[in-house]
């Protein structure tokens, strides 16, 4: 049986994870909405100042995905809601197929 395609905003490096987010500041929860054309979809609580929503994003994600958030980098768009973020990891393979699953079940963080 074949394992299922990484959807193209999710891709696998030697040493890390590249994932596309779309982050939705302001919201009333922190939560892992799941998955759209354009990457994960995290509603974070934090408005979008200072750089609050941003640090709000990496620490729902790191508690989500039970990571250290020194593992977690903003490569692209630190002032936009489009994000492109890039997870270390010692087994890629076995994170993106974390990051997956995330994105089905709709997780809510806080």
């Amino acid at each position: 049986m074949a394992a299922a395609p990484q959807p193209a905003w999710l891709r696998i490096g030697a040493d890390s994870v590249t994932l596309e987010v779309l982050a939705r500041p302001g919201s009333s929860r922190c939560a892992v909405i799941g998955a759209g054309p354009r990457g994960l979809i995290v509603a974070i609580h934090a408005p979008p100042a200072e750089g609050r929503a941003n640090a709000e994003l990496v620490e729902v994600l790191a508690d989500a995905l039970e990571i250290p958030r020194a593992s977690i980098a903003i490569e692209r768009g630190a002032h936009g809601r489009n994000k492109l973020l890039r997870i270390a990891s010692v087994n890629p393979a076995a994170l993106a197929s974390k990051i997956s699953a995330l994105a089905q079940s709709k997780l809510s963080v806080r």
